[in-house]
C-alpha cells in the first residue's frame, strides 16, 4: 500500500502570527487508512472568542477547496473560548495517497466588542441625523413652517414625504442605539479624536445659534431650518473619512459593516432622485438643494 505523507504544516491565519500558535508535530507521515493524532497549542490566551478553521494547500502551495481532493479527511472546525490558550486536539484519518498543508483561518465570534467602528463616525452621524430628523419634523408636522415654506414658494410642494421621515427617525435612533453599545461594549483603546470634538462643538454652536436667532424672531424658523439641513450636508461629506483612515490604520475593515454603507449609499441616492423629481415637476429645481 502506497504511503500517504502529510507534511508541512503552516498557519494561514490573519488574526494571530505564527509564534502565537504551535502545531505538535510538525509533519506527520502516514500509510493509507492510518489514524493519527495531533495537537495545536496556543502559547498565550486569545483575547477574544474565535473559531477556527482548517485550510487545505497541496505541495505548490494552491488551495484544496475541493473535500473530494483531499487525501485526508477534513478536519472539523473548533472554538476557543476568550481568556483560554487550551490545547485543542485532534485526529487525522487518511483515504488516499497525496501531501497536504494545513493552515489555520480565524473568524472572531466575539459579537460584544465594537472596535473597528469609528466613534468620530458615530458622533457625525447622530448631529447629521438629528439635524435631518429635525428639518423633515418642522416641515411635515409644523403649521407655521409649512405656512413659511408656501409664503416663499406659491406653486411649491413640501420636499418632505412620509419615508423621509421615518429615514431620519429610524436613522437616529438606531446611531443612538450603538452610541449605548460603544458605552457598554468592548471598546480598546477607541476614543472621539480632537478634531471631532472641535468640529461637533462647532456644528453644535451653528444650530444653538441658529435657533436662538429664529426664537428670537430674527430669522423665520423655515430659515432655521435650511441651516439646519446645510450642518447635515457637511456632516455627509466628511463622516466617512474618519472610518477610512481608521481602516487605513488597521489595515482592515473587520468591526465596520460594509452593508451599512452601501445600504446609506443607496438610500441617499434613491432619496436624491425622489426629491429631483419632485422639484422637477412642480418647476422648483432649484430648491432640491436644501433637503
Amino acid at each position: 500500500m502506497l504511503p500517504s505523507n502529510i507534511a508541512g504544516f503552516s498557519l494561514t491565519n490573519d488574526s494571530y502570527v505564527a509564534s502565537d500558535i504551535v502545531f505538535s508535530p510538525l509533519s506527520i507521515g502516514m500509510a493509507m487508512g492510518e489514524v493519527k493524532r495531533f495537537s495545536i497549542k496556543f502559547r498565550e490566551p486569545l483575547p477574544i472568542r474565535s473559531k477556527f478553521t482548517f485550510t487545505y494547500r497541496n505541495s505548490a502551495g494552491v488551495s484544496i477547496n475541493a473535500t473530494e481532493k483531499l487525501p485526508i479527511k477534513p478536519l472539523d472546525p473548533f472554538t476557543v473560548e476568550g481568556g483560554s490558550n487550551k490545547t485543542h486536539r485532534t485526529s487525522i484519518f487518511t483515504k488516499k495517497p497525496g501531501k497536504v498543508e494545513l493552515g489555520l483561518a480565524s473568524v472572531d465570534l466575539n459579537i460584544t466588542r465594537v472596535t473597528g467602528l469609528s466613534f468620530d463616525f458615530i458622533v457625525f452621524n447622530v448631529i447629521g441625523f438629528a439635524c435631518y430628523s429635525a428639518f423633515n419634523i418642522g416641515l411635515y408636522f409644523v403649521p407655521r413652517i409649512k405656512a413659511q415654506y408656501f409664503a416663499r414658494h406659491p406653486l411649491g410642494v413640501i420636499p418632505v414625504e412620509i419615508n423621509d421621515l421615518f429615514f431620519s427617525l429610524h436613522g437616529l435612533f438606531i446611531m443612538l442605539v450603538v452610541i449605548v453599545q460603544c458605552l457598554i461594549f468592548e471598546r480598546g483603546s477607541q476614543r472621539v479624536s480632537k478634531i471631532c470634538i472641535t468640529l461637533s462643538c462647532l456644528m453644535l454652536l451653528f444650530i444653538l445659534t441658529s435657533t436662538l436667532l429664529a426664537a428670537a424672531d430674527a430669522i423665520s424658523w423655515l430659515t432655521a431650518l435650511y441651516l439646519y439641513s446645510y450642518v447635515k450636508l457637511f456632516v455627509t461629506l466628511i463622516k466617512y473619512f474618519p472610518q477610512l483612515i481608521l481602516n487605513c490604520r488597521r489595515r482592515s475593515c473587520v468591526g465596520w459593516s460594509l452593508c451599512n454603507f452601501i445600504l446609506d449609499f443607496i438610500g441617499g441616492v434613491l432619496s436624491i432622485a425622489q426629491m429631483l423629481i419632485n422639484a422637477y415637476n412642480y418647476g422648483e429645481l432649484s430648491r432640491s438643494y436644501l433637503d
